[in-house]
């Protein structure tokens, strides 16, 4: 699925413009062309936005996530799909103790000193809680669990850029803020 942030009449949304037939997302009725307006009741500013939204509401409740969907001039529509939203690594940065320890980019986190990750505050806050401490972090590469155990610096960071995934196969063309600029960790 790609997305794209845009506005019509000085009214934002985030429009679908193409996706795979066989993805989850298209699996529950969303189409090509259509247009994303809001996340519960919350309206979609932009396509990174919209994913933050995601996270936060899946985050308190899982099954409480509805999207408005508009299909042309008329239709309105809204889908409650299952979503399962994933913190994913954008860039590892060079000589860092991300990158010493074997951290990848699109590395998936599954959990952190056994600490299940759901977003990227998860991430930012148990690395900086154990500055100078080795981790054991758990991450999803391809098909494969890796366990890989950095060592945070002084400042509670090991070099990474993160992002957060909602969809398999979502990718995001926003002006904004980039996927792998969500935070940093």
């Amino acid at each position: 699925i790609i997305l794209f942030s845009l506005s019509f009449r000085g009214i934002p949304f985030v429009a679908v413009s193409a996706l795979n037939p066989d993805s989850s997302i298209a699996k529950i009725g969303i189409k090509a062309g259509d247009h994303i307006t809001k996340v519960n009741w919350m309206p979609v500013l932009n396509a990174v936005q919209m994913q933050d939204e995601i996270g936060r509401i899946y985050r308190k409740n899982p099954q409480k996530i509805t999207l408005t969907i508009e299909r042309g001039a008329n239709k309105h529509f809204k889908i409650t799909p299952s979503i399962k939203p994933s913190v994913i690594i954008g860039e590892v940065l060079k000589d860092s103790p991300a990158q010493l320890a074997g951290f990848k980019a699109n590395d998936i986190f599954i959990s952190i000193n056994d600490k299940l990750i759901t977003l990227p505050a998860d991430v930012q806050t148990l690395i900086k809680k154990s500055a100078l401490k080795s981790l054991e972090i758990k991450v999803k590469r391809k098909n494969e669990i890796v366990t890989l155990n950095p060592t945070p610096s002084k400042a509670g960071t090991i070099g990474i850029r993160i992002g957060i995934k909602i969809i398999n196969g979502l990718k995001l063309k926003t002006e904004q803020r980039p996927l792998n600029n969500l935070g940093e960790a």
